[in-house]
């Protein structure tokens, strides 16, 4: 299943927030899912569709240590084992004859709103240290 993490070196940022409270624990989750949806957002925009099935798969996940974005379901008896092919490509893997040009969707998503996040990404990490008693 491909996917795309915004990871941030957040080590000394994630221990501030546990001993700040639970609440701002909850919030830089929560601030990291809208950031990754921002990304998920314009992924399902520019994904191929045939059936729309991948289209819908295409999620922002919680996490603390950043955003993470997926598309696909991991197993090949899913509805939607085929999301890394098309991201990454297939080259007759199997012997198959079946060629796949890639097409990474969810990188290139990243990339169309990389400033946006970035942007966004400072603000809410500003917020939570000045609620915080950090800044």
């Amino acid at each position: 299943m491909p996917e795309v993490e915004i990871y941030v070196d957040s080590a000394a940022l994630q221990k501030a927030m546990k001993e700040a409270g639970d609440d701002l624990v909850a919030e830089l989750k929560a601030g990291n899912k809208a950031l990754g949806e921002i990304v998920a957002a314009r992924a399902r925009q520019i994904v191929p569709v045939r059936s729309g099935a991948l289209k819908k798969t295409i999620n922002a996940v919680k996490a603390v240590s950043g955003a993470k974005i997926t598309a696909g379901t991991p197993s090949l008896t899913s509805k939607v084992p085929y999301a890394g092919p098309i991201h990454y490509g297939w080259d007759n893997a199997f012997g198959d004859g079946v060629t796949i040009e890639a097409r990474p969707f969810l990188s290139d998503a990243l990339d169309d709103v990389r400033d946006e996040v970035v942007d966004a990404y400072d603000k809410m990490i500003a917020d939570l240290l000045k609620k915080a008693g950090l800044k």
